[in-house]
């Protein structure tokens, strides 16, 4: 899938990148190109463990380490990946091979280059176990004191996966092709990660993580036809990854034959576990590389009442 804008003029047209920022804005709406020449694969290992009930306990985990890889525009990812739209293109222009006045260096060898890599949905690891355990019972002595322990149980939910892929854009169209889909400029010589609370590119006062490093990632440049388009591969870094755990104790009493009364405690986010959000991926703004949202909310409680007949 593909999408381009050529420039319209009362002269014969010219196809191919700009040569001055100015020149690019002449350009009119766009025109949508699509081509079938997207592919993508899913593999995993996926393993499931269940300890059916015993002893008053049960246990049903999952995991799956997985991969997920396609050629197709990140910008499909960014916008709306169910229909075609202008403004989700490779970053890597096609031009028509008969095309004329259009420099050599402009052509790219390999127009998903920088397209081909993770999908937005690739997690390495996803983690789920769930259980369920109905707590001992007394079965002699006081009386009243077996009404009140008796009939307890606990159930709850753990979730984990790897996070979200990441992609640095570069933020404005350096490459004067008018596509808008360049990336930022990585140095592979500094770490790509920061993960520190604080300073950076934080502003004072503000709560918030200095996830990406800035000092690895900067601006392209553009010195002529060809460049500009900076080199971040699609999808080669990731957000914080995300861990949680809802649980419940419940108390059932029996009300007549088959029919019970649960009183139930939930909490959801049992340990009031901060979820960061994504960070900045925008090389040109001032806030890039950190993260100032969370995802998911605080911990809560419910109290509640099931009949069940």
């Amino acid at each position: 899938m593909l999408f381009r804008s050529r420039r319209v003029y009362n002269t014969a047209p010219v196809v191919g990148p700009c040569t001055t920022g100015t020149g690019c804005a002449t350009a009119y709406s766009q025109i949508v190109e699509t081509a079938m020449i997207g592919n993508s694969n899913y593999n995993s290992l996926q393993a499931t463990l269940t300890k059916t009930m015993a002893h008053g306990l049960s246990i049903l985990f999952n995991y799956t380490f997985s991969k997920s890889y396609d050629d197709l525009p990140q910008a499909t990812h960014v916008s709306n990946t169910e229909d075609v739209n202008p403004g989700e293109s490779y970053v890597y222009p096609l031009y028509p091979s008969n095309a004329t006045n259009i420099p050599a260096a402009a052509y790219p060898s390999d127009i998903k280059a920088l397209d081909r890599g993770l999908s937005d949905l690739d997690h390495t690891h996803v983690i789920s176990a769930s259980y369920v355990y109905d707590l001992p019972k007394l079965h002699s002595g006081f009386a009243p004191l077996r009404a009140v322990v008796n009939g307890w149980r606990t159930t709850g939910l753990i979730t984990f996966r790897s996070g979200d892929v990441l992609t640095a854009i570069a933020g404005s169209d350096i490459s004067l092709t008018n596509l808008n889909q360049d990336r930022a400029q990585r140095d592979f010589t500094q770490a790509a990660y920061l993960k520190q609370p604080g300073a950076g590119h934080c502003g004072a006062g503000k709560s918030c993580v200095n996830w990406l490093n800035p000092s690895a990632f900067s601006a392209p440049v553009n010195t002529g036809p060809g460049t500009g388009f900076g080199n971040v591969v699609k999808a080669t870094l990731r957000g914080p990854r995300q861990t949680n755990w809802d649980a419940a104790v419940i108390r059932t009493f029996p009300i007549w034959r088959e029919s019970n009364l649960d009183f139930r405690v939930e909490y959801f986010d049992v340990l009031n576990h901060t979820e960061l959000g994504l960070p900045n991926v925008t090389e040109t703004n001032s806030a890039f590389g950190t993260i100032t949202s969370t995802q998911g909310g605080p911990r809560i409680a419910q109290f509640s009442l099931k009949y069940v007949f």
